[in-house]
């Protein structure tokens, strides 16, 4: 997992996992520390199609937008670059 610095009202930080999520396809979670205690939450979770599944590498933070990659999906099902706001 990569992980990147998060909110700046708090202390969070993002991650992908490959499998998971509702579909197994994928997921971006969030961390948060607050009051003492971290706490999960599925940010977004692939579908397969047409936003592909099997995110890798991590994600990347620019300006609130979270981007990341999968290795399937896509128009030529290769896999496809993702923005997630």
């Amino acid at each position: 997992m990569t992980f990147i610095p998060g909110s700046s009202t708090g202390l969070s930080f993002y991650g992908t996992t490959t499998l998971g999520g509702s579909g197994y396809d994928g997921v971006v979670f969030q961390m948060t520390y607050s009051n003492g205690a971290w706490s999960y939450s599925e940010y977004y979770g692939f579908s397969g199609d047409p936003d592909g599944f099997g995110p890798v590498d991590g994600v990347t933070l620019v300006g609130g937008v979270v981007y990341t990659m999968t290795t399937k999906g896509g128009s030529s099902d290769y896999g496809a670059v993702i923005s997630i706001q």
